[in-house]
């Protein structure tokens, strides 16, 4: 574990950079992670998207009562060409503090406030079919999907995309949140919900 965030013990705040930027790579992707700092922790060249997309940033936004955390201003979530239901309000950080969209790599899944959750997950649900969707009360998730379908059935996962402050929009693969395990292969949807903010994996943006 490495800190990162703007508390005075994480890594970042002792060594005192300029910037820092870092890349966490699938699991699955022969590329390493890279964490960089200073004047190597840029956004174009060779540290930029090997997929040769224009760079997108976002602002990042202070909550006071969560200073050391890194939030950010998520607008929208899209399943495919689909646009969810969400009002864009529950993305917000409230008085109190609670609310908002933060990411952390040190989390290992995607948290999502339950109004938010349930939009994602009825319109996988609803993609996914005829896949019965099943909990899996081992780990305490509760969106499951028997995997590969039959072979009579055709299936086309979608992809989903992040929608932010500013016009970012990061796509991202919806297999990176689908997680496959056991010999008779469950495909375990890895976002589950939160009360009080939302909680993004890095590999996601």
């Amino acid at each position: 574990m490495v800190g990162l965030g703007r508390g005075l013990l994480s890594l970042v705040s002792q060594l005192g950079p300029s910037r820092f930027s870092y890349c966490l790579t699938s699991f699955l992707s022969p590329e390493p992670s890279r964490l960089n700092f200073g004047v190597f922790a840029t956004l174009n060249g060779t540290n930029a998207s090997s997929s040769g997309l224009p760079v997108q940033s976002t602002p990042l936004v202070v909550n006071a009562a969560l200073p050391s955390l890194y939030f950010m201003s998520l607008k929208g979530i899209s399943l495919g060409q689909k646009r969810l239901p969400i009002d864009p309000l529950v993305f917000a950080i409230n008085d109190d503090g609670t609310g908002g969209v933060f990411i952390d790599s040190g989390t290992s899944l995607t948290w999502l406030q339950q109004d938010v959750y349930d939009a994602v997950r009825r319109e996988l649900v609803s993609v996914l079919r005829p896949l019965p969707p099943a909990n899996d009360t081992e780990i305490g998730l509760e969106t499951c999907f028997p995997w590969p379908p039959p072979p009579t059935v055709t299936m086309t996962v979608p992809d989903m995309e992040l929608h932010f402050d500013g016009g970012a929009n990061m796509l991202h693969p919806i297999l990176s949140l689908l997680f496959c395990r056991g010999s008779t292969t469950v495909s375990q949807y890895h976002v589950s919900t939160y009360d009080l903010c939302s909680i993004l994996l890095p590999q996601i943006l």
